[in-house]
């Protein structure tokens, strides 16, 4: 079997700074194959449970080191407002902004 090397560096953008409840966060441009596995977690096949966390953990993956943790007690918080939708919703931007097209 042949041997396969990865590229030694990412380069499908930088990484974005946004605030949220007046907190400012910073997400790095997901690899192809985090693209791949949030696109196949998101497939008509999923259940939407499978929908829900497959959009978070991608989501929390973008996150730099202490953000995720912010965001996650946020989501975790039962006293928290915090919305699967703004999740939804602030993956989406990103994606959009990474990928030259954003909504206006």
């Amino acid at each position: 079997m042949r041997e396969y090397v990865t590229a030694a560096e990412k380069t499908s953008g930088e990484p974005i700074e946004f605030r949220l409840d007046g907190r400012m966060l910073t997400a790095y441009p997901p690899g192809e194959g985090q693209v791949a596995l949030v696109m196949a977690r998101m497939g008509r096949h999923s259940s939407t449970q499978d929908r829900v966390a497959g959009l978070v953990d991608f989501f929390w993956e973008l996150l730099r080191e202490g953000d995720k943790e912010y965001v996650m007690g946020r989501l975790l918080s039962g006293e928290d407002n915090l919305e699967f939708s703004q999740i939804a919703d602030i993956t989406r931007d990103l994606l959009e902004e990474w990928g030259g097209r954003p909504t206006k």
